[in-house]
């Protein structure tokens, strides 16, 4: 297990076939979502790379899943998205687009 904040959010899960339809099972460090959920509502959060997900997946992801997820035993809170991070995120999201888009012009227009 690693401290909360470090560098991977994404803990374990698994693809599971029940009664014929998949269910995607997460298992999460609590300690670290409560650490992203502080961060969102900073407005600060990392993008790591994970496969699949070419822009990289932000750290506020597991947040998210605590607000949609099912909980099967006990109870968790329902955050909602934090107006900071709503601030923050959107204008970083077209920042890095906006660069990637140009890192790839140019690299087809020196190649003709």
């Amino acid at each position: 297990m690693s401290a909360p904040g470090a560098a991977v959010v994404m803990n374990g899960g698994a693809w599971l076939t029940v009664e014929g339809r998949r269910v995607d099972v997460m298992y999460r460090d609590l300690n670290d979502v409560e650490h992203w959920w502080r961060e969102a509502e900073a407005g600060r959060y990392q993008k790591q790379l994970l496969p699949f997900h070419v822009a990289g997946i932000p750290t506020y992801t597991v947040v998210g899943e605590l607000a949609v997820g099912v909980v099967l035993i006990g109870e968790l809170p329902h955050p909602t998205y934090p107006e900071a991070l709503a601030a923050a995120a959107g204008s970083r999201w077209h920042i890095d687009a906006s660069l990637s888009i140009s890192y790839a012009r140019a690299a087809l227009d020196s190649r003709g």
